[in-house]
């Protein structure tokens, strides 16, 4: 029996293992797949961030470079002859020519520090900053002297800043005075390079600023387009803008007019100046005295800023007036368009940085989760998202919720079957056992039955003492019998479910003195007396019990001291009966063996008795103690084995006490 259920749970716990591995593994890769599809969206998520903010950034930057780009050459003299402004730019001022003051002479934007231009010479210029006769001019009328000290400091930091630059074999001097330093080698050639510096090449395994050069050539075509179609209506305007500086100009030198008259000359000055600005289109048109002249697209570069603390952004271009090349560019005030720039991307990455790119450095291909897709197109540098603002989530986490269920369900499963099973193996073992007990049981008197009848009914026993000890026997048996059957029904009757009924309260004494008599019986039949003992007032308590089930409980006491305890010097089987507080305790005790404590709960289940009595002597049932529990437990009492010091077994029956 005990090796059939050590392999059934056998069984059953290898097919619980398998069933939890396989879901374990179907888990694991569930898990596996769902964390790579979360850790997709929360990248697909921040680059979509990243992307909109490099777009925000290089959309704030774009109208900046395009106007810049847009600007025709002579604008970056403070004042030139606006009737040869695209043909003969480059000869000297003529008396009597109009001079009109070019738009930047007043600075141009906030972002934007200085325009500057350098000569073929290494001259340094502003259009902020004029020198000579042009800056008496400037200061008279268009900008005060504050201002223009300020840019001519500002191009002196300028020519210092870009005499720190890669590759400077020489330093720019400042239009109409001598070089910061001492003199040295001359040429644009020196100060920017022949062409435009080719990309660095890239290092294996990671990415330069040609990655930056490449993105640059599509916003550079862009701008070259904008160029081409800006050009016209910069022509449009100048002709508009040669009008009015000349009747500025003659309302200067001209006498006041007369009362009157007054309107007359700004009306023909405006009409004249349209008529130059005509003649000089047509010119420009045909041709005439026009130069070739080509101009680059703006290049960023990053130059030390005068405390070498940081740097500084200056763009710059190269300008062909036929064999002739200025550089022209425009310095950019880099802390405050950075904190302009940051502003517009503050609601996608709060803590975001914008860095520069220097010439030559090296961008890992992966740092800290960076991308290719961190570089500006518009100029070089780098947007440094450091920690996105919020955590992307991801899509609902259902398969760990399905998981979870799963396994919940699973795990009941398993645990509602091993409960199914060990009942079911319970149930199968106890009727094991009540088949063999009953059989075992029922087989010594039907055979007594057999062949005692028998003979009585052959005649074959004559004698009549014989005939009378045969019939006494019968009946013993049949009384045995009947014992046996009665209990297996009372046990069955107990695992049926009955309304409660109410039951009248009996004395202790009346109870006791009913159930007496069939004790004695009992204790005389197997050659042992009842001792009893009711103590204090036990005699005249109430209890709510029935009084055949106390009595039966009590008889199957008695019957087993009389067929464990009937070899002992001592015969005497004590019942005891005393209250202690609102229970009363009914003992019966022997002077056997006892039983051991170990088997304290064995011998309370049904069909089982102490091991060593299994194979004794000694018939029984084995259940006798679970129908005595379970009458006792009916009655909202309780029956237990006591521990004792000396031999013997004591049993106490606990009842409840009415009042």
């Amino acid at each position: 029996m005990k090796s059939s259920r050590r392999i059934t749970w056998l069984v059953f716990g290898v097919c619980a293992l398998l069933v939890l591995e396989g879901l374990g593994y179907v888990s694991w890769r569930m898990l596996r797949l769902e964390s790579r599809e979360q850790a997709l969206s929360r990248d697909a998520r921040e680059q979509e961030i990243l992307r909109l903010a490099l777009w925000r950034v290089d959309s704030a930057m774009t109208p900046l470079l395009a106007g810049e780009t847009a600007r025709p050459y002579f604008h970056y003299r403070a004042f030139y002859p606006a009737e040869r402004a695209y043909t003969r730019m480059w000869e000297e001022v003529l008396p009597g020519e109009v001079l009109v003051p070019s738009p930047m002479l007043h600075g141009t934007g906030d972002f934007i520090k200085l325009h500057f231009e350098i000569d073929e010479d290494g001259t340094a210029s502003s259009p902020q900053a004029p020198s000579g006769n042009m800056r008496d001019l400037a200061e008279s009328t268009y900008v005060s002297p504050e201002e223009v000290q300020r840019s001519a400091q500002l191009l002196e930091e300028l020519v210092l800043m870009l005499e720190d630059g890669p590759g400077r074999r020489d330093q720019p001097r400042l239009a109409g005075g001598e070089a910061a330093h001492e003199p040295g080698a001359h040429g644009l050639d020196a100060m920017f390079g022949a062409e435009p510096p080719a990309p660095n090449a890239p290092v294996a395994g990671e990415r330069t600023t040609a990655d930056f050069d490449q993105r640059m050539k599509g916003y550079s075509d862009a701008l070259k387009q904008a160029n081409q179609q800006v050009m016209p209506q910069t022509a449009g305007l100048l002709d508009r803008a040669v009008g009015r500086s000349q009747w500025r100009q003659l309302e200067r030198v001209e006498a006041p007019s007369p009362a009157g008259t007054e309107d007359e000359h700004p009306k023909r000055d405006l009409a004249d100046g349209a008529v130059a600005s005509q003649e000089g289109a047509g010119s420009l048109a045909t041709g005439v005295d026009a130069p070739q002249v080509t101009q680059g697209p703006f290049e960023a570069m990053w130059r030390r800023d005068a405390a070498g603390t940081g740097h500084e952004l200056v763009f710059v271009r190269r300008v062909q007036i036929d064999d002739r090349t200025i550089v022209q560019g425009f310095w950019v005030d880099w802390p405050r368009l950075r904190e302009d720039l940051r502003g517009r991307i503050q609601d996608l990455l709060p803590s975001a940085e914008i860095e520069p790119v220097l010439d030559g450095q090296v961008i890992p291909a992966v740092a800290s989760g960076a991308h290719s897709g961190e570089l500006l197109a518009s100029f070089p540098a780098r947007l440094r998202p450091s920690i996105m603002p919020v955590s992307i989530a991801g899509t609902a986490r259902t398969i760990s919720v399905t998981l979870a269920v799963t396994w919940l369900a699973v795990l009941l499963a398993i645990g509602a079957i091993a409960v199914v099973l060990r009942a079911s193996m319970a149930m199968s073992e106890r009727r094991g056992r009540f088949v063999s007990a009953v059989t075992h049981e029922l087989r010594t008197p039907l055979t007594t039955f057999c062949l005692y009848s028998g003979m009585l009914a052959d005649g074959k026993v004559r004698d009549d003492t014989k005939r009378g000890e045969y019939l006494g026997t019968l009946k013993q048996e049949s009384q045995r019998l009947a014992r046996i059957v009665e209990n297996v029904l009372a046990y069955a009757r107990l695992g049926r479910r009955q309304a409660a009924r109410a039951r009248d309260a009996v004395s202790v004494g009346e109870m006791l003195d009913r159930a007496l008599p069939a004790l004695e019986r009992r204790a005389q039949h197997g050659g042992m007396t009842i001792d009893l003992d009711a103590t204090g007032g036990a005699r005249d308590c109430l209890v709510p019990a029935d009084p055949e089930s106390v009595e039966r409980i009590l008889l199957n006491l008695v019957d087993n001291a009389c067929k464990y305890a009937s070899e002992a010097a001592d015969r005497r089987i004590h019942v005891g009966a005393r209250v202690a507080g609102q229970r009363l305790r009914l003992t019966v005790s022997d002077h056997g063996p006892g039983v051991p404590w170990s088997e304290r709960r064995r011998i309370f289940s049904p069909f089982r008795r102490a091991r060593r009595d299994e194979d004794g002597p000694n018939p029984g049932l084995g259940l006798g103690l679970a129908l005595a529990r379970g009458l006792a437990q009916k009655s909202a009492g309780d029956l237990r084995l006591l521990r004792t010091r000396g031999p013997g077994a004591t049993f106490e029956l606990t009842l409840p006490v009415v009042g």
